[in-house]
C-alpha cells in the first residue's frame, strides 16, 4: 500500500485556484509612514574652585629653597564628564614670567628682578606645566561629576635676589577630551 501516492496533474492547480481567488487587477502594495526623531543634547559643564584665594608662602630667606604651602582645585560638573585641569601664567609682568615650561619667575615691584625667586606647583610630587599646554600640561584628570586634586608650592631664591614683596599668578582651567 502507498500512503505518498501522487496524484497526476495536482501540483498545476493550486497555483491557478489561488490566482483566480485573487480579486481582478489586485497588486502587492507597501503602506510606509516618516515619524521625526528628535533630541537635545547638552553637553556637561564643571565648575572650578580652589581652597584659596592668595596662596602665601611666608617670609622666605635669600639663598632658600623647599616646599611649603599647599591648596586644592575642586571640580563640580553637572555630569559625568572627561575633564583635565591646564594651568598658564596671565600676561602682565606683575604676574610673574614663565621660565622653562614650569616654575614662574615672580616679580618685585611688578618687575622681575635680574635674579627672581621662582615657584613650581607640585601635583603629586610633579611639577604641572604653567605653559597653557591643553595637551601635555594637563593634570588632574578623570571622568567624573567632582574631585579634587591638592598643589603644593615649591620656591627657590636665589642668594643675590631682590628683597622685596613678591608675587606671581597661575589661572586654571578645565579642559574636556
Amino acid at each position: 500500500m502507498r500512503l505518498n501516492k501522487r496524484t497526476a496533474g495536482c501540483g498545476v492547480w493550486l497555483p491557478v485556484v489561488l490566482a483566480a481567488l485573487l480579486p481582478a487587477g489586485a497588486v502587492a502594495s507597501t503602506a510606509s509612514v516618516t515619524v521625526p526623531v528628535t533630541a537635545t543634547f547638552v553637553t556637561p559643564t564643571c565648575t572650578l574652585s580652589s581652597s584659596t584665594s592668595t596662596l602665601s608662602l611666608g617670609t622666605l630667606t635669600a639663598g632658600a629653597s623647599g616646599n611649603t604651602g599647599s591648596f586644592r582645585l575642586s571640580l563640580s560638573c553637572n555630569g559625568t564628564v572627561n575633564s583635565r585641569i591646564y594651568a598658564r601664567i596671565p600676561s602682565g609682568t606683575s604676574s610673574g614670567s614663565l621660565t622653562g615650561t614650569d616654575k614662574v619667575r615672580m616679580s618685585v615691584n611688578n618687575s622681575i628682578p635680574a635674579y627672581p625667586a621662582t615657584v613650581q606647583l607640585l601635583s603629586n610630587g610633579t611639577a604641572i606645566r604653567l605653559d597653557g599646554s591643553s595637551s601635555a600640561g594637563t593634570f588632574c584628570s578623570g571622568s567624573s561629576t567632582s574631585r579634587e586634586c591638592t598643589l603644593t608650592a615649591r620656591y627657590d631664591v636665589p642668594g643675590n635676589t631682590t628683597a622685596g614683596s613678591a608675587r606671581a599668578s597661575v589661572a586654571f582651567t578645565v579642559a574636556y577630551f
